[in-house]
C-alpha cells in the first residue's frame, strides 16, 4: 500500500479494528508526500508490527544537478 501519512492518521482506527483477529494482508507500507512522524510510525508499527514501513517522503523533490 502506499500512501501519504494524513490518510493513514484517518484509517489507522478502522484498519486497527480489522486486523485484530492478527490477520495482516498487508506487507508493505509505502509512505511519501509528506513528513513520516515517529508518532506516526510508531503507532503504525503497534497495529501492523510484521510489515515492512518505508518512508519515501523527498525522492520527488530531489533534484540533481551536472
Amino acid at each position: 500500500m502506499t500512501l501519504v501519512p494524513s490518510l493513514m492518521e484517518i484509517i489507522l482506527p478502522t484498519l486497527a479494528e480489522k486486523l485484530s483477529d492478527g490477520c495482516n494482508p498487508l506487507k508493505i507500507l509505502i509512505f511519501s508526500g509528506e513528513v513520516l512522524s515517529v508518532l506516526l510510525w510508531k503507532r503504525v508499527y503497534e497495529v501492523l508490527p510484521e510489515a515492512t514501513i518505508i518512508n519515501l517522503y523527498g525522492t520527488t523533490e530531489v533534484v540533481i544537478h551536472y
